[in-house]
């Protein structure tokens, strides 16, 4: 164990640009994720862990086995992570098919 304080890997302003930039380009991604024809990119549909309202976020993905293996892109804060783990279950589009999975587990990168 480091006794290294814990910094953010993003700084504030960077942090910003990408949340400007990601609303922008994930509308656009919508439109071609979770196609047949897209086999890197799915959408993923969660409930609201405060509001309560439906989302659609494009994310990177593959199947492993029964399961699918998303990358917490911005990390363990990501509104998308944090949502599906306090539901517990959430909605995947990928390759033009529906599933449902239920318990998020996170695993090692390796095990990926």
């Amino acid at each position: 164990m480091s006794n290294l304080p814990s910094r953010p890997l993003l700084g504030p302003n960077l942090r910003r640009f990408v949340r400007a930039l990601a609303r922008f380009v994930n509308p656009l991604t919508l439109l071609i994720a979770g196609r047949r024809w897209m086999p890197v990119v799915g959408v993923i549909h969660h409930r609201g862990r405060k509001s309560g309202r439906m989302y659609a976020t494009p994310l990177g993905m593959r199947p492993l086995g029964d399961a699918f293996v998303m990358p917490r892109t911005f990390g363990e804060n990501a509104a998308w992570y944090l949502n599906v783990k306090a539901a517990g279950w959430c909605v995947v589009t990928y390759r033009g098919r529906e599933y449902t999975l239920v318990e998020p587990q996170v695993i090692e990168y390796s095990a990926a």
